[in-house]
């Protein structure tokens, strides 16, 4: 059910953000297909690997799944946090026309989306080692002297 929740994101982000740019809609489709993976990534790792939490993949492919996939999850909280500004501001402007700098502001939450996703994504690998330790007991079981549990 996950999944459907991130192609309803992806397609709400695609009529909101990408659909309006005054660009040529070649670079829109390649902009929506680019954006695709990320967003649909625990689908395509449920079909592919029958599990969305361990993928059999190289890291570098984790990292730039893991990158995109963050980023468009901050794509859309920026769309959704910049319409709920863009209907305050008509309320408050009591009119219905377009806000200045729309397109803008469009780019600059993509733009500040991947930057921020690039930057949480470089911290992967600068999570600490975890060290096993041992439970001080004394009342282990005989069995459970190898185990590595039992001081």
């Amino acid at each position: 059910m996950f999944h459907v929740y991130c192609a309803i994101a992806y397609l709400f982000i695609v009529a909101r953000v990408i659909a309006p740019l005054p660009i040529r809609l070649h670079w829109k489709l390649l902009a929506a297909a680019a954006l695709l993976p990320g967003a649909l990534y625990q689908f395509w790792s449920r079909v592919f690997f029958g599990n969305m939490y361990a993928p059999e993949l190289p890291f570098p492919v984790v990292a730039l799944l893991g990158w995109t996939f963050g980023s468009f999850v901050l794509l859309l909280v920026f769309t959704i946090v910049g319409e709920i500004l863009e209907v305050l501001y008509r309320l408050a402007a009591r009119r219905w026309s377009h806000p200045p700098r729309g397109t803008a502001r469009r780019v600059a939450s993509v733009v500040l989306a991947f930057a921020l996703g690039a930057m949480a994504s470089s911290r992967q690998r600068a999570c600490p080692k975890s060290t096993a330790w041992t439970w001080p007991s004394r009342t282990c079981r005989q069995s459970s002297k190898g185990s590595g549990w039992c001081s």
